[in-house]
C-alpha cells in the first residue's frame, strides 16, 4: 500500500499492520479485518492465489491481532455522533477516575492528554514515556493497563525481550512493559537501547543477523508505559514522566479490561479519523528547559485542543518540582555543593579539597580522580593554582548548575 494515495484494491496481511500516513487503523467489518483509510475507504486484506487457468485471484485473509482492532460500525457510530465525540475527553477522564488513584486530580488530565497523543503521535517529534514505579499493590499494573488499552494499537508486554518491539517497529504500537526490575531485565535481554530510544523519532537501533552478518536498522519510536518495582536510572527517567501511584484505600468496583474499554477506544479511533491526515495542532510556548521541555510539548499541544492547558500545566509543575527535589539528592548535586564549600573567593577549588568536602557530606570515600571526572563532565574549568590542581567556576556558571540540580543559587549573584 502506498504512503499517500491508495492505488491497489487490497493489501497483504503484513502490509495491513504497518503504519501508513493515510490509514486510520485496521478495523473489524462483519468479523473480517479491513484497513480503514482517512478518506473512508475500506481496503480488504488478502493474498494472491494462482488459479488453475493461470489467472490470479485475491483471497480475503485475516491478520494476527497483536492489538485490539475495533468494530467498524462502532467507530462509524462515534464518528457520526457529534454530541458523543464532544464528550469523549470527559469519558476518558471518567474511565481513568474509575480505575486508578492519583496524587493530585490534575494527573487525570495529564494521563488523558497522553492517551489522546498516542493517536497522533507520529505527528510529534517526541512521545514522553509514562514510568510507574513503587512497591507492590500500588496500582501500577492497573494504571498501565488502563493507559495502554485506551491507546492507539496498545499491547501489554510481560517480558523485556526485544523481539516483539523489534518485529512490530513499523506498526506504530503503544507498548506497556509491566515487569519486576524493568531496567535489570532490559539489560539482561539486551533491549535497553530499544526501550530508551522509543521516546524520540529518528533514533535507530542496529542489530546484526547471526545467520548472515547483515546489519538491520529499525526505528522503535512509539508511546511507552513502564511499570516496575524499582526506579529506573536517570538516563531512562529523563525520557519520560515518572510517577509513584499513591497507596490507595479504595475498593475498585471494576477492573480495566481490553473488552471493557473497547467501546471507548472505538471513540478514540473515530476522533483520530475526524482529525484527518493533517490535523491542526496548536503551537505552544516552551515549558521549563532542556529535555523536559521537549518531551512534554505534545501533551501541552493536546491540552490546548481540549482547553485543559491550565490543569496540565499544574500537573507538569508538580512533576517538575519533584524532579528538582530528586536531582538535589544526586551525586552531581553533592559534587556541586562540595565545590561550593571548597572554593575560594576567586572561584577556585583544588580537587583534593572538593574530595574532602564531598566525602564529609556523603560519608563516601571517593578518590580525587573520581571527583575530577565528575567536575569535568559538568564542564568546570580545569586550573592549577600554586601547584594545586583543581577547577574554577564563575558565579553565573555555578548558579546555572545549582538551579538545574535543585540547589539554592548563590545569594550575591543576582540570580
Amino acid at each position: 500500500m502506498p504512503e499517500s494515495e491508495p492505488t491497489v484494491k487490497f493489501c497483504t496481511p503484513k502490509e495491513a499492520l504497518i503504519y501508513w500516513p493515510n490509514v486510520v487503523d485496521v478495523v473489524q467489518v462483519k468479523g473480517m479485518p479491513k484497513v480503514l483509510l482517512f478518506d473512508g475507504t475500506l481496503v480488504p486484506i488478502g493474498i494472491e492465489e494462482k488459479q488453475p487457468d493461470g489467472s490470479i485471484k485475491v483471497i480475503e485473509a485475516g491478520v494476527k491481532r497483536f492489538w485490539n482492532m475495533p468494530n467498524y460500525d462502532d467507530v462509524l457510530s462515534w464518528k457520526k455522533n457529534e454530541a458523543a465525540i464532544a464528550t469523549l475527553y470527559d469519558k476518558v477522564l471518567e474511565a481513568l477516575e474509575s480505575f486508578v488513584d492519583v496524587d493530585i486530580s490534575e494527573y487525570f488530565d495529564l494521563y488523558a492528554c497522553w492517551i489522546f497523543h498516542t493517536y497522533l503521535h507520529r505527528l510529534f517529534h517526541y512521545s514522553p514515556q509514562i514510568i510507574l514505579y513503587g512497591d507492590q499493590e500500588r496500582g501500577k499494573s492497573r494504571l498501565a493497563k488502563t493507559l495502554v488499552w485506551l491507546s492507539y494499537r496498545g499491547i501489554m508486554l510481560g517480558s523485556a525481550n526485544e523481539a516483539p518491539v523489534f518485529r512490530l517497529a513499523h506498526c506504530a504500537i503503544t507498548v506497556a512493559l509491566d515487569v519486576i526490575n524493568a531496567e535489570g531485565k532490559a539489560n539482561k535481554a539486551d533491549s535497553i537501547d530499544t526501550f530508551t530510544s522509543r521516546f524520540e523519532q529518528g533514533l535507530q537501533v542496529l542489530r546484526v543477523r547471526k545467520e548472515t552478518g547483515d546489519i538491520d536498522a529499525f526505528e522503535p519510536f512509539g508511546p511507552t508505559v513502564v511499570a516496575t518495582n524499582r526506579p529506573l536510572d536517570a538516563r531512562w527517567q529523563s525520557r519520560g514522566l515518572a510517577f509513584t501511584p499513591p497507596q490507595s484505600s479504595r475498593l475498585f468496583d471494576t477492573t480495566p479490561t481490553l473488552e471493557g474499554l473497547a467501546h471507548l477506544q472505538a471513540g478514540l479511533i473515530a476522533w483520530r479519523w475526524l482529525q484527518g491526515q493533517a490535523p491542526e495542532i496548536p503551537e505552544v510556548g516552551s515549558y521549563t528547559r532542556a529535555r523536559f521541555r521537549d518531551i512534554v510539548k505534545p501533551l501541552l499541544q493536546i491540552a490546548e485542543m481540549f482547553d485543559v492547558r491550565a490543569r496540565v500545566d499544574e500537573a507538569l509543575s508538580h512533576i517538575a518540582r519533584r524532579r528538582s527535589e530528586e536531582r538535589a539528592e544526586t551525586p552531581e548535586a553533592y559534587v556541586i555543593a562540595a565545590f561550593e564549600d571548597a572554593m575560594d573567593a576567586k572561584g577556585f577549588a583544588s580537587t583534593v579539597a572538593v574530595q574532602m568536602c564531598y566525602n564529609d557530606r556523603t560519608g563516601e570515600a571517593l578518590r580525587p580522580v573520581a571527583i575530577g571526572m565528575r567536575l569535568s563532565s559538568m564542564k568546570f574549568t580545569k586550573r592549577t593554582v600554586l601547584n594545586a590542581r583543581g577547577f574554577s567556576a564563575t558565579h553565573q556558571f555555578l548558579n546555572a548548575l545549582k538551579v538545574k540540580y535543585g540547589l539554592t543559587p548563590l545569594a550575591d549573584s543576582g540570580v
